[in-house]
């Protein structure tokens, strides 16, 4: 039998977005370590990032959106829950599971 590849490391613990941006580079830290671990987590969130670079431009377009706050907020609430889901994936230790 061929020896066993060695696991790659965990995905470093992902930061509480604070804006949209930070929201994005989470999803840029996310695939790079999917990349490099070849992993299949990145492809989803390459989507999710895409997903979320069009939910910003069209906040960012005068009329793109009804209330540009909230859509703000629900696209960085619900983008955490996925980091939040992750972090406690890979460090379940330091990070509690997700919510039910």
């Amino acid at each position: 039998m061929p020896p066993k590849k060695p696991s790659p490391p965990p995905l470093p613990p992902l930061a509480t977005a604070k804006n949209l941006r930070q929201t994005i580079a989470n999803f840029d830290a996310i695939v790079t370590w999917a990349i490099n671990a070849s992993s299949g987590i990145g492809y989803f969130a390459t989507i999710y990032k895409r997903a979320t670079i069009a939910v910003s431009k069209a906040i960012d377009t005068p009329g793109g959106f009804q209330n540009p706050k909230v859509m703000t907020r629900f696209t960085m609430t619900f983008s955490q829950r996925y980091f939040d889901a992750l972090n406690a994936h890979f460090h379940p230790v330091d990070y509690p599971g997700p919510t039910h």
